[in-house]
C-alpha cells in the first residue's frame, strides 16, 4: 500500500490504522524503504529483539545483495511510526549513508540522482524479504498490546518523540 501525508505527521498511514483497526491483527509486518536510494545494508527492526530473531533465518538470502545486517535502531521517522505505535512489527530497509539527508525534499531531489542498479538491488531486497515473510508459517513476531507499545516507546527512548510528533497514543 502507499500513503500520502507522510511529511505531514503521517496523516495517510495514521488514517489507515484508524480505518482498518479490526484487520490489524492480520497484518504480519510493515516494511518500508524510505532512507534514500543508496546500496542496501540490511533491515532495521526498530528495537525489537523478537523481530531480529524472526528475520535471521532468511538473511543468508540477502547476503549476495549486501543486505544481511540487522540494525536494532528504532525511530519514528516515517510511516513506520503509525504501525509501530499500533503494535505491528516494522522493518525498514537500511541503506548506505549518502547525500539523501542533504538533498531530499529540495529542488535537487530529482529522478536523475537515482542509480538504476542500486534501485533494482533495493527492490530485490524488499521483494525477497516480502516473499520470505509471506511464505513463513506464521508471523515472525506477534503484535504488541497497547501497554507493551508504551513500554517499547519508553525502552527505545521514543516516548517523547511520539508525543511531540503525533500527540498521545491513540486508543
Amino acid at each position: 500500500m502507499f500513503f500520502s501525508g507522510e511529511e505531514q505527521a503521517n496523516l495517510g498511514s495514521r488514517a489507515y490504522i484508524r480505518q482498518n483497526g479490526s484487520e490489524l491483527d492480520n497484518t504480519r509486518v510493515f516494511l518500508t524503504m524510505d532512507s534514500g536510494s543508496q546500496a542496501p545494508l540490511g533491515l532495521q527492526v526498530n528495537g525489537r529483539e523478537d523481530v531480529a530473531a524472526g528475520v535471521k533465518w532468511f538473511l543468508p538470502r540477502l547476503m549476495p545483495l549486501g543486505a544481511a545486517n540487522i540494525s536494532m535502531d528504532a525511530d519514528l521517522d516515517s510511516d513506520n511510526a503509525s504501525f509501530m505505535t499500533a503494535g505491528i512489527l516494522s522493518l525498514k530497509l537500511v541503506v548506505e549513508q549518502g547525500d539523501y539527508d542533504i538533498r531530499h525534499h529540495s529542488i535537487s531531489d530529482t529522478f536523475d540522482k537515482i542509480n538504476p542498479h542500486t534501485l533494482a538491488v533495493n527492490t530485490a531486497v524488499v521483494a525477497i524479504t516480502t516473499y520470505e515473510l509471506a511464505e513463513a508459517r506464521g508471523p515472525i513476531a506477534r503484535r504488541l498490546t497497547r501497554d507493551e507499545v508504551k513500554d517499547f516507546l519508553r525502552t527505545t527512548k521514543l516516548e517523547k518523540a511520539q508525543e511531540e510528533q503525533f500527540g498521545p497514543l491513540e486508543e
